[in-house]
């Protein structure tokens, strides 16, 4: 099973009143201590330190600002405002502070705020129209540079291993950079100057309970899911002006894709759903929520679903409903593979 919520979604997208369901726009007040200037502030000095930490390539602590950031955002949107300003950097924090659960979460609440007061939400439309509301929502990802969440993405720990640091998605790449190699001598000068080896990541990986890789590729799937249907929403909400996402994406694409190759690797079995928490689930029409299917998706191999759908089809009419939900699956799970386009 997932990460349970990390975030009370409900609680942040009650109307903030009858009259104003959307509040007021904390930008209004330009004072010292306006919530809106002290949550941006809050937010720069966490970012500066995470740049020094990424320039130096170290693993360090989360910044104790963007609890402050989380803890100011939660507040706002309970009982001031409904802004995607302030979502967006609520799931910044909430990245940093719950990981891949927390960015989940982060994607939900964004897509539950424009589901719900879109006409009304904070920021107000100015002369560049729409672009001006959904820029909060376009920075996350980036459009042209890398977005705001791309890094912390790469650096999140895939590995919890007990004789190393964590390693993420960036020594992973690191890794395969040097495994690439041909030379022997020029691949361990690159370790040898710091780059992580692919026995290293074999090591933090196996080191890593089962348990919490399985709870990891759970909360990798549903994080896409979630940046998909943020996609889904503003694309049907806004049209050619939506926010581009593709960024995003494929960062969280490569951080699953990343660790299945790795517990694939290491021949490591993840633990499996029992059969109360399968029949809850519709383990049937889900099978990434099984353990060792779950490492499998990330591969892009449909065998896994259609092992779980195999002895339901009798019939040509049920094969081609199979391929149908195979295809709607890949759709959601890896929209930038061209292996539904083929199912299809």
């Amino acid at each position: 099973m997932p990460t349970p919520a990390t975030i009370d979604i409900e609680e942040l997208l009650q109307p903030i009143s009858e009259e104003q369901p959307t509040g007021e726009d904390l930008r209004a007040d330009d004072s010292y201590d306006s919530v809106y200037f002290a949550m941006r502030s809050a937010r720069d000095t966490a970012r500066s330190a995470e740049k020094k930490v990424v320039e130096m390539e170290d693993a360090a602590g989360t910044p104790p600002e963007w609890r402050e950031v989380a803890e100011l955002a939660a507040d706002a949107l309970r009982t001031r405002t409904k802004d995607l300003a302030v979502a967006s950097w609520y799931t910044e924090a909430a990245l940093r502070i719950d990981g891949l659960a927390g960015l989940r979460d982060g994607l939900r609440l964004i897509h539950g705020l424009v589901e719900r007061f879109w006409d009304g939400l904070y920021p107000e439309e100015d002369e560049d129209g729409v672009e001006t509301k959904v820029a909060p929502v376009t920075g996350l990802s980036g459009e042209g540079s890398e977005g705001t969440l791309i890094t912390p993405l790469k650096m999140l720990p895939i590995t919890l291993p007990n004789t190393m640091e964590p390693l993420s998605t960036y020594h992973y790449q690191q890794a395969r950079e040097v495994e690439s190699i041909d030379d022997p001598a020029q691949r361990q000068a690159k370790i040898d100057s710091g780059r992580t080896s692919m026995e290293e990541m074999e090591v933090a990986v196996r080191e890593t309970p089962p348990e919490t890789l399985a709870l990891l590729m759970e909360d990798a799937e549903e994080a896409i899911q979630a940046a998909n249907d943020v996609y889904s929403i503003f694309d049907d909400t806004c049209g050619r002006d939506a926010p581009t996402t593709t960024k995003l994406r494929q960062a969280l694409a490569d951080v699953r894709d990343a660790m299945a190759t790795m517990i694939r690797r290491c021949g490591i079995v993840l633990p499996t759903a029992t059969s109360d928490e399968a029949e809850e689930a519709g383990a049937s029409e889900a099978p990434a929520a099984g353990g060792a299917a779950v490492a499998a998706a990330g591969s892009g191999a449909p065998g896994v679903a259609v092992s779980a759908a195999a002895g339901a089809i009798t019939n040509r009419e049920e094969a081609f409903k199979a391929l149908s939900k195979l295809a709607e699956f890949f759709r959601r799970t890896e929209p930038h593979s061209p292996i539904s386009y083929t199912l299809d």
